[in-house]
């Protein structure tokens, strides 16, 4: 009888483990040794999978991406209008940064790193052009659906895109916004307010 294939459940035990130690030692400081001893894996099993700690960083900024894109997919599935569909993702985004507040150091480490490596570089280039596929989707479907003004779309999606990213970095430089999700809400409320039908 063929074994099952487990390789998907030992990735992402290894991922797990890795996101814990990340978050306790940093990613410098972090040794592969560390990870294997998390996850309770061995050694090989550990290198079969990923060969190093930036292979690993990676996959981490992969799930968490390709999860935020997956939620994007869905957002105007159900019953609520496009602003609504909107401001509950947003909401779920920030609860999402507060979730994951330890490794978020590690994902400016990696954004950082792109700027001298152009593999990385293309992994956030792909990932924003993924996501504002979808905002402009969804900014599309608001103005066909009568709930949107027509606008410059693709204006609108990189001033939506550049101001969730810049809210999360100010929120990460110590920036004071006493109510990060309100303060979302707010600012992208701004922004749908100028192209609302009315």
């Amino acid at each position: 009888m063929p074994r099952p294939d487990v390789s998907e459940e030992r990735k992402a035990q290894i991922l797990d483990a890795a996101a814990i130690v990340f978050s306790q030692q940093g990613f410098a400081d972090t040794r592969m040794d560390d990870i294997v001893k998390q996850s309770g894996l061995s050694k090989g099993a550990l290198y079969w999978y990923f060969k190093s700690k930036d292979e690993i960083i990676l996959a981490l900024m992969y799930r968490f991406f390709d999860q935020d894109l997956d939620n994007l997919d869905h957002l105007i599935d159900g019953n609520e209008s496009v602003r609504e569909a909107l401001l509950h993702y947003i909401k779920g985004l920030v609860s999402v940064f507060a979730d994951m507040q330890t490794l978020i150091p590690l994902v400016y480490d990696f954004y950082s790193s792109a700027i001298r490596d152009a593999d990385k570089r293309e992994f956030f280039k792909t990932y924003f052009q993924q996501y504002q596929t979808r905002i402009r989707e969804i900014i599309n479907h608001g103005i066909v659906v009568g709930e949107f003004k027509p606008t410059d779309v693709d204006a609108f999606t990189l001033t939506i895109t550049a101001l969730i990213e810049g809210l999360f970095l100010l929120n990460t430089m110590g920036v004071n916004m006493p109510d990060l999700s309100q303060q979302f809400i707010t600012s992208v409320s701004f922004l749908l307010d100028s192209i609302q039908v009315e």
